[in-house]
């Protein structure tokens, strides 16, 4: 039988199923109706038997129900073809923040225009963009340190739980940097 290539990833997520951390996503609340529960190595191992592939990847992101075509989706995305509209929407819609945390890290925070999208993204009134806009900062921190430190700075004072934690680390690795 001949399968295309969103079949052999969803096979692969099969073969690769955790119903333990599945079972513990579903009970934490995790947003999606399908969860095989896999780890950030078996997705790495997956997107790197696939391959960079914007059509796949975009054809992932879009499947909004499952978990790990979320993820997988940010780290088969060529680099050179994401543009800022899509990087933005990507971020501002993930619904959670472990789905921002992996865009980010492996995808947005190489590109060029990453320091502008944290920018935009820490103006929203949405909880997870601005959470996007920190994560995202916390990424290029080293070039950005003043940037990063005032938009942590300002975040810290909203007092929003989402975003605190993140703000709070982002002080004080500015913080460190500066010293």
């Amino acid at each position: 039988m001949n399968y295309n290539n969103i079949q052999l990833i969803k096979r692969e997520f099969f073969a690769m199923r955790n119903g333990v951390i599945a079972d513990a996503l579903r009970k934490a609340g995790a947003p999606y109706s399908i969860i095989f529960g896999l780890t950030i190595p078996q997705l790495t191992e997956i997107a790197e038997a696939t391959g960079p592939n914007r059509e796949i990847a975009e054809t992932l992101h879009n499947n909004t129900t499952t978990r790990e075509s979320l993820m997988l989706a940010a780290m088969i995305y060529p680099r050179e073809q994401m543009d800022y509209d899509t990087a933005y929407q990507w971020l501002a819609g993930a619904p959670t923040t472990e789905v921002v945390d992996i865009i980010c890290h492996r995808l947005v925070r190489h590109l060029e225009f990453a320091p502008t999208l944290a920018d935009d993204l820490i103006k929203s009134p949405a909880s997870m963009s601005r959470y996007a806009a920190l994560r995202l900062f916390l990424n290029i921190i080293s070039r950005y340190t003043d940037r990063a430190l005032s938009a942590a700075r300002d975040e810290f004072a909203v007092n929003d739980p989402l975003t605190q934690p993140l703000a709070r680390q982002i002080i004080d690795e500015a913080e460190f940097i500066k010293q």
